[in-house]
């Protein structure tokens, strides 16, 4: 699990808006397989790893 929070912290160095949040998760999104990324309510994004 990954927060909002510690995506924009860790991800980009200056503040980034919700918007910009969304946009590059799907961008990545595209080069996944399906449902790797998957969003939690008001708390961020969890990874789901495949074997």
């Amino acid at each position: 699990m990954v927060s909002y929070q510690e995506f924009e912290n860790n991800i980009w160095e200056e503040g980034m808006s919700s918007a910009a949040i969304r946009s590059l998760v799907r961008d990545i999104r595209k080069h996944l397989p399906p449902e790797t990324i998957i969003n939690v309510a008001r708390l961020g994004y969890k990874l789901k790893l495949y074997k």
